[in-house]
């Protein structure tokens, strides 16, 4: 029986596909950045504000260079996220932190901690004129400090001459 002879194969010409955008762009970029940024206000975290919508937090930063619109909104989102953490400075300073206290492996009380350096640094912000730290240093009759190295320089020269021991001269 003859062999058959092969057909020499014709290349498939097929329609190139319209060229589609990017799915996983969109995703991440139009339809993310609002979640990203309610994200952001619950957590003043990018970190967790990108974990919690699935980026990558590099894209935030992508975002804010690229969009002035979303850069305007962060900033907003900034502001909210800072009150948030604000209202939970008060709140711990307080109202303090409600804790358990066991007693042979039961809860048989609880109690409240507050923390009072997280009050001075509130009430430091809130009324600087007030609890700042104050630190002034004042001369005779609480004048300016007079400082006059040159004096004190031939002093301690004229000091050092009289004990014996000359300094080289410069």
């Amino acid at each position: 029986m003859p062999a058959k002879k092969a057909k020499p194969k014709t290349p498939v010409k097929r329609k190139k596909a319209a060229k589609q955008p990017d799915i996983r762009l969109v995703r991440r970029g139009v339809s993310k950045k609002a979640p990203f940024l309610a994200a952001f206000r619950r957590t003043a975290s990018v970190r967790r504000a990108a974990a919690a919508v699935k980026i990558d937090r590099t894209m935030h930063y992508r975002w804010l260079a690229e969009d002035p619109t979303y850069a305007a909104a962060f900033e907003k989102a900034r502001e909210e996220a800072a009150q948030v953490l604000e209202d939970e400075a008060v709140r711990r300073a307080y109202e303090g932190i409600r804790k358990p206290v066991f007693y042979q492996g039961e809860v048989v009380d609880y109690v409240f901690e507050y923390d009072t350096a997280l009050l001075m640094f509130l009430l430091r912000g809130w009324r600087p004129d007030r609890y700042r730290e104050r630190t002034e240093l004042t001369g005779p009759d609480g004048g300016p400090i007079e400082v006059d190295i040159v004096d004190r320089l031939k002093a301690a020269r004229k000091r050092l001459a009289s004990a014996g021991n000359q300094p080289n001269a410069a």
